[in-house]
């Protein structure tokens, strides 16, 4: 037990080294000057440039850089968005609870699909219903979601019109930001138009929930399909079977 809890803190330190020294090393290679690349600053004024230079060891050499980067990012100084220029730890933080929500949304929409269609096409697994659900579970398995994203917004979004293309929640309504859960900030909050809020925030849900469902769908249909038929190929399903019991 100890040894396999040592190979994989060995393994997740080895990750997180190879995770940085890729992350570092993007900064030289992104185009524009590395000091810029590290700091996340678009346009660093001239009093500061020699500064922000020996905190990030621009002047030492690469080992000792990567060193700093390491320190930095250790301690939670992860430098500055360039899209809105905060602090990046601050902006992972205020939408982490977003990620969270549509994952969880995602993972619940493939167990509640995953799960009984799995089941189905497990009971006669060389039925015409068991292939086609095995067709479509590869399908699934096999589409990029990007592309498959970009497909439904421009047939449910761009060409009827059904649900919106981007956002968390249209911009007529105020929902204050307590967890950063959308549906739960909208149960806390007392707005008059709480109903019209809701399904507004669901509208918005429903696609990035779908899209990022179908992978996990398709997964959990194959696994239960194989769970369930290799069970049935164990010793005791077939005695049972023998002595006249059926799978239904």
């Amino acid at each position: 037990m100890i040894l396999y809890l040592l190979r994989r803190l060995f393994l997740l330190l080895f990750v997180f080294i190879a995770l940085t020294i890729l992350a570092f090393s993007l900064g030289y290679l992104f185009p524009g000057e590395p000091l810029q690349n590290f700091t996340g600053l678009r346009h660093i004024p001239v009093n500061q440039l020699e500064q922000l230079s020996a905190e990030y060891r621009m002047d030492q050499g690469y080992i000792q850089q990567y060193l700093g980067y390491l320190t930095r990012v250790i301690s939670g100084d992860w430098g500055m968005s360039f899209a809105s220029e905060q602090g990046l730890l601050q902006e992972i933080k205020r939408l982490l609870p977003a990620t969270l929500e549509l994952a969880a949304y995602a993972l619940l929409i493939s167990f509640f699909i995953g799960i009984p269609v799995g089941i189905i096409a497990a009971i006669k697994p060389e039925g015409a219903v068991s292939k086609i659900i095995s067709a479509l579970a590869v399908t699934g398995y096999s589409i990029p979601i990007f592309w498959w994203a970009l497909l439904l917004i421009m047939i449910f979004s761009l060409g009827l019109g059904w649900l919106p293309t981007a956002g968390r929640i249209g911009v007529l309504f105020e929902i204050n930001n307590v967890t950063g859960f959308m549906l739960l900030d909208i149960l806390l909050s007392d707005t008059q138009h709480q109903h019209e809020a809701m399904l507004n925030a669901l509208r918005h849900m429903l696609l990035p929930t779908l899209v990022l469902a179908t992978f996990p769908t398709t997964v959990m249909i194959r696994f239960t399909r194989d769970s369930m038929l290799e069970v049935w190929e164990q010793s005791y399903i077939k005695t049972a079977r023998a002595k006249g019991l059926s799978r239904a």
